[in-house]
């Protein structure tokens, strides 16, 4: 194996992703090293994982600085915020404020209830 996971609860018919999955799994294929446990015995390309890397591979991979990444998605969705200008923002609300006055309202609506629900009880003993 080499480390490429798999749900198995996944089922994926769609033949466009598919194909953009395959594309993916070969790049990933030509971007890997595989560094040899027996610097002498090099194993070969076997049931498709690639051969193992000679030394010169190894080296030149080492000094490179950048890495090949697959997993970067596109984005094909619009963002999640629009961009708006500084003047266009409503100064007069008070995000914090309303918040609080929320949470203080829902507060005392909590403890009407409790009260309502105490006298209730009084009443039928």
């Amino acid at each position: 194996s080499i480390g490429i996971r798999v749900d198995k609860r996944r089922k994926n018919r769609c033949e466009e992703s598919l194909k953009k999955n395959i594309d993916r799994l070969e790049q990933y294929k030509k971007c890997l090293v595989i560094i040899p446990k027996k610097k002498n015995k090099l194993k070969k390309n076997v049931g498709g994982i690639p051969p193992d890397a000679d030394q010169e591979t190894i080296k030149e991979a080492r000094k490179k600085k950048t890495y090949c990444s697959i997993f970067k998605k596109e984005r094909t969705s619009k963002p999640l915020f629009e961009k708006m200008e500084v003047a266009k923002i409503d100064n007069k609300f008070l995000a914090y404020k309303k918040l609080m006055k929320a949470k203080k309202i829902e507060r005392k609506k909590n403890k009407r209830q409790q009260s309502k629900d105490i006298k209730r009880k009084s009443q039928k003993d």
